[in-house]
């Protein structure tokens, strides 16, 4: 038996990468977070969602709101639950995060071992295709034929979510002192006093 080129491997790695997008990769990613979501999405839980939603409300309602709020008659069913959890894990596993990613690039991991295990012992396996091994590349570049580079499939570069900081008045001001706080009342009560002697010279 014929030794396989290493060459024909040259892009099969194990993913490092948050962004997998192999067929039903993401949907197996989306269920696992739904299920994490939803096994933690207590009354207690949503209340301080609602809270911190509060602070990043728009001025005006976005149009797609009249079709994704959720009706007061749903609220807090089990339904609405699984509703939420699932909207909540897409937007985890688009932004490269949450249970579902970690588990998913776990099994791309050993996958990519057993396959490594399996060439050792002797047995033939196809290489992966292109498309597929440019999304699992790890950040260092493997070694390519001057053949291979040609054909190299351009990576989009992924962007990191800022968290947002909550403002939290009671931690950002600090008492006055007795000296300050008397020094801010004689002048208010002075700059009152001003405002009157003015307006009635003024004859108002």
């Amino acid at each position: 038996m014929a030794p396989v080129e290493d060459d024909e491997y040259a892009d099969e790695k194990p993913t490092t990468s948050a962004s997998i997008s192999v067929d039903g990769t993401n949907e197996k990613a989306i269920d696992i977070t739904t299920q994490f979501i939803y096994e933690r999405l207590s009354p207690k839980i949503a209340t301080n969602l609602v809270f911190i939603g509060l602070l990043t409300l728009p001025e005006k309602m976005p149009l797609a709101f009249a079709q994704s709020y959720t009706p007061i008659s749903a609220a807090g069913t089990e339904g609405q639950k699984h509703h939420l959890a699932r909207i909540m894990a897409t937007q985890f596993t688009s932004a490269g995060v949450g249970p579902g990613i970690e588990q998913t690039k776990k099994e791309h991991q050993e996958q990519y071992f057993a396959r490594q295990q399996a060439r050792k012992d002797g047995a033939v396996i196809p290489p992966t295709p292109a498309h597929v091994a440019a999304d699992l590349a790890p950040n260092s570049e493997p070694l390519r034929t001057q053949a291979a580079s040609q054909f190299a499939v351009p990576q989009m570069p992924v962007t990191k979510l800022k968290g947002k900081i909550q403002f939290n008045l009671i931690a950002s001001v600090k008492d006055l002192s007795d000296d300050e706080a008397r020094k801010l009342m004689n002048q208010a009560f002075e700059r009152i006093m001003q405002n009157e002697s003015t307006k009635r010279f003024m004859g108002s």
